[in-house]
């Protein structure tokens, strides 16, 4: 009776942990997977992908580049999310957290740049968080522009599109960097990011722009922010799919941040087909056990009056 109510316990946990191994894999590594298939997004629209993004940014690993994927897509709710990482101590700056930090940058246009260790990070972020929880997006953005010196007005006008392309445009210098012919850039990237976004959205035409304002299009900085413009649009065609109905001599597509670190046998079918046989097998083991040592444990305690004789 031992060896058969030994089995039974087995048989159950068996059960229990296939489930919750089949339940985390359908849930969460499949999702993983899928979002950094190049292969899967090449099907998704900008919001298709991020709508299949954020279900294992919720709960399951962070890429190197994800960080920057939640910075241009993020909103407030996913601030607030990442804030309650923040209070707890969750690692938040390092390459295998994401570089989740550069998404708080990002989606609210602050950068604690005077902390000098985490600790302090942590807490001017709390601090802010505190301050700053009951306002839009909107007003976070256009708060850091002010930061940085530039009044922005909300909402958008025309008038603030200069100072919009400045942002983008602005150099500071040749670069120290050996053998690059680029001037490093002045602004950092996520305030480069929201003067992109904010001239974006408020129906910014570059070429339209240079037409309608011909004495600004000589302005260097003017000039340089148009193209900082284009680099940002060209990166924003590029991270997807390309339009149907390319010409044959277009570039090769790149899929821009997905996929490039990721094993190409994690989302090979057969490796999935392999995971679901092995769990399958854990689980029907497991209802084995469980099953049939309660049915021969139900035989051997019957008496013989119960069996009738």
């Amino acid at each position: 009776m031992k060896a058969l109510s030994k089995r039974h316990s087995i048989g159950l946990l068996l059960v229990i942990v296939s489930s919750l191994a089949i339940a985390f894999y359908w849930t969460g590594v499949v999702p993983w997977i899928r979002g950094q298939s190049p292969e899967f997004a090449t099907h998704l629209s900008p919001t298709g992908f991020w709508q299949s993004k954020q279900t294992h940014l919720k709960w399951g690993p962070w890429w190197h580049e994800d960080g920057t994927i939640v910075g241009a897509f993020g909103d407030k709710a996913w601030l607030e999310r990442m804030m309650e990482w923040v209070a707890d101590g969750t690692d938040l700056e390092s390459c295998q957290s994401g570089h989740r930090d550069s998404s708080l940058a990002m989606i609210t246009n602050h950068d604690p740049t005077e902390a000098t260790s985490s600790d302090a990070w942590r807490q001017h972020w709390i601090q802010w968080w505190q301050a700053n929880r009951d306002k839009s997006q909107e007003e976070w953005i256009q708060a850091g522009f002010r930061e940085q010196g530039f009044e922005i007005s909300l909402p958008p006008t025309e008038a603030d599109w200069p100072a919009l392309l400045q942002i983008l445009g602005a150099t500071a210098g040749p670069s120290p960097i050996p053998h690059r012919s680029a001037p490093d850039v002045l602004h950092p990237a996520h305030l480069r990011f929201n003067a992109y976004r904010w001239l974006r959205d408020s129906g910014f035409a570059p070429i339209q722009y240079l037409f309608d304002q011909p004495d600004l299009a000589f302005r260097p900085e003017i000039a340089a922010g148009v193209s900082g413009y284009a680099n940002f649009e060209k990166g924003s065609r590029e991270f997807f799919a390309p339009a149907p109905g390319r010409m044959a001599f277009a570039p090769e597509w790149t899929t821009g941040l997905l996929g490039h670190s990721r094993p190409p046998w994690l989302i090979m079918p057969s490796t999935q087909m392999l995971v679901g046989i092995i769990l399958g097998a854990g689980l029907y083991a497991g209802c084995y056990l469980a099953l049939h040592c309660r049915h021969r444990g139900s035989h051997q305690q019957k008496t013989p009056a119960d069996a009738g004789v």
